[in-house]
């Protein structure tokens, strides 16, 4: 039983620069290799696939991007086979200074998921 491929879309309106660290994948592979920075100027850009080798039970894998400006915001794309329909991949978020939401979706027709994050400033809440 194989894991279904990932791919993971930023929607970015924080006005920042976001840079990848060093994935971490137990097996298969993403595309490109070298996850791209998350640009500052607004709009969907792609960064990347995640192509877990099908039949390995336990395949995960994890990209961790941090602000380029205050590195202690960060977000992790990850995605891992023993998932469910309903629980996963997704993003971890943990950031003072930014919104960071996702949304998951999954393509009957390509079988590819697909993460969405969002990032934005924080707005004022009262």
């Amino acid at each position: 039983m194989g894991v279904n491929p990932v791919k993971f879309i930023a929607n970015n309106t924080s006005g920042a620069n976001w840079l990848p660290g060093t994935p971490t994948i137990d097996h298969g592979y993403i595309n490109p290799a070298a996850p791209p920075n998350v640009v500052a100027q607004p709009g969907t850009q792609n960064l990347f696939s995640a192509e877990p080798n099908w039949g390995l039970m336990g395949d995960e894998g994890a990209v961790t991007y941090s602000c380029g400006a205050s590195p202690s915001d960060q977000f992790v794309l990850w995605w891992d086979s023993r998932w469910a329909h309903d629980s996963g991949p997704g993003v971890i978020a943990k950031s003072a200074n930014y919104d960071i939401s996702s949304t998951v979706s999954f393509d009957q027709g390509s079988g590819y998921y697909t993460v969405t994050v969002s990032l934005a400033p924080k707005s004022a809440r009262r």
